[in-house]
């Protein structure tokens, strides 16, 4: 083994030559052995034929520092985070270091900042606010990572600038921004949502290669999808039935009206119906409106305040409908109130007929009909040459049947009149005063004489001078027998 205690000793000639040549043997060979050195000093190199190693003593010359394998392999010590086994000689706390087998890592100022090992690489292993760049050619932000928001940006520095709600990936970019999700020719593609309820899906966006749409799916399965003509379905992926198609159930094949066919509703259930619901503040408005490409053109409002649906056309109302707590009341073409025991208000100051019932048959036909408690209690017929006010008249709804014996005295009794209405100043009519008919024939009259509401306001009487026809035709009748009497008498002294 070439060692040496390089120490000379004392000789002569042959003997100091010897031991000249023996140090420095030792010298060039790095004292080259399989056993270190027997005499050791700092700084002392030693090829350790053993190790197959280059090593050198330590300063404190109590062990050895490996410097690389004898076939060149460079080698280092492990070294730790702030103390790298391979470090710069004017930042020592800089460089490489082995944390555990099988792993290399790098630390800059004592902190360590990447780890690459066997199954994985890792930045920022300890968790730092350490930001992470990877600069594009055109971008010095192309992928960002903050540290200290926990946000990743594709385009920005500062991910976690944005909306809160949102800064766990920001894209970012001075013009449009966007990403691409790109599949096989005849696959899907599908963006995955998960919590960590159950480590199941909670949501997917999926793109259907094979229909070419979009179908977003809940944990209950597919719940809404866009087909390629734009269409919308919520609840189903059948869409058959216009540009929003919302199912409730099973689809019952319904085919929409292609005029109307924007949104369709439809419900698979039998036993319920389609529905759309607006739900408003406590005290707020709910809203549809129709427009045009002009302006907008109607409006339907219900309003908390009165409990009632406003309809509006052309920015004016023209209808309303009251809840039952304020009036059960529908006003057509007015805003305000009518009599207090009115459902039905109508305005027919513009000359417009207030209401217009039509029929194409010329036979008879009702328009309107009357119900109360006890049924069908009249109607307004049409046929082909006028109309016909009927009330209820049939035998089987009467009994305590008698004939009118006393027609013409209670006829005397009515006092016919002419008058003007004081809202009608220039016109002079025919008629009775309500409450002197009511004395003589009180059916043909509504109302009481004076009465008044619980504000003062006059609760005026109403005649239906119909109801006198029988009264006037039992007093014609008798006038008829009398003068035939008398015509009879005549006759036979004409005769005498």
């Amino acid at each position: 083994m070439p060692s040496h205690d390089f120490v000379i000793s004392n000789g002569t000639g042959a003997a100091v030559r010897s031991d000249l040549n023996g140090a420095l043997a030792a010298i060039v060979s790095n004292s080259s052995g399989s056993s270190e050195p027997s005499t050791k000093y700092a700084y002392q190199w030693w090829a350790d034929t053993t190790t197959g190693q280059l090593k050198l003593r330590n300063s404190a010359n109590n062990g050895w520092v490996t410097i690389f394998e004898l076939d060149g392999t460079m080698l280092m010590e492990d070294g730790t985070v702030s103390a790298p086994g391979l470090a710069f000689a004017s930042d020592l706390n800089t460089g490489f270091f082995r944390s555990a087998a099988d792993k290399i890592n790098f630390a800059t100022g004592g902190v360590e900042r990447l780890e690459i090992g066997s199954s994985e690489v890792v930045f920022n292993d300890g968790s730092n606010d350490v930001d992470f760049r990877v600069e594009s050619n055109g971008n010095a932000n192309m992928l960002f990572v903050d540290g200290g928001n926990d946000a990743v940006g594709i385009g920005t520095s500062s991910p976690g600038s944005y909306a809160s709600a949102a800064d766990d990936l920001v894209v970012y970019n001075s013009g449009s921004a966007g990403i691409t999700i790109r599949s096989g020719s005849s696959n899907d593609g599908s963006i995955y949502f998960n919590d960590t309820d159950d480590g199941n899906q909670r949501g997917i966006i999926r793109y259907a290669h094979g229909d070419d749409a979009l179908a977003f799916h809940t944990p209950s399965g597919e719940s809404m999808r866009i087909d390629s003509s734009g269409r919308l379905g919520i609840g189903t992926s059948s869409i058959d039935a216009g540009k929003l198609h919302i199912l409730n159930g099973s689809d019952v094949g319904f085919t929409p009206n292609t005029a109307f066919d924007a949104l369709v509703i439809e419900n698979g259930n039998s036993s319920q119906g389609a529905n759309i619901q607006l739900v408003s503040a406590t005290n707020g408005v709910g809203e549809i409106g129709f427009s045009d490409n002009v302006r907008n053109r109607g409006l339907i409002s219900y309003q908390h305040s009165l409990d009632a649906l406003f309809f509006y056309t052309s920015g004016t109302e023209r209808m309303q409908i009251r809840s039952a707590t304020t009036g059960g009341l529908i006003l057509a073409g007015r805003t305000t109130s009518v009599s207090a025991n009115a459902t039905l208000g109508i305005d027919t100051a513009s000359g417009v007929a207030g209401i217009v019932s039509e029929t194409g048959p010329t036979s008879a036909i009702d328009h309107i009909r009357f119900y109360n408690g006890n049924g069908n209690v009249g109607n307004i017929t049409t046929n082909g040459g006028g109309t016909a006010y009927n009330t209820s008249s049939d035998y089987r709804l009467k009994e305590n049947v008698v004939d009118i014996a006393d027609g013409i005295t209670r006829v005397k009794q009515l006092s016919p009149k002419r008058f003007n209405f004081i809202v009608d100043a220039d016109t002079t009519v025919d008629g009775f005063l309500a409450h002197e008919a009511q004395t003589v024939v009180p059916e043909a009259v509504t109302g009481t004489h004076d009465e008044v509401d619980s504000d003062g306001n006059p609760e005026y009487q109403g005649i239906d001078q119909s109801k006198l026809v029988p009264l006037l035709t039992a007093a014609l009748q008798e006038a008829i027998a009398k003068i035939e009497t008398l015509e009879t008498k005549v006759a036979a002294l004409e005769a005498g």
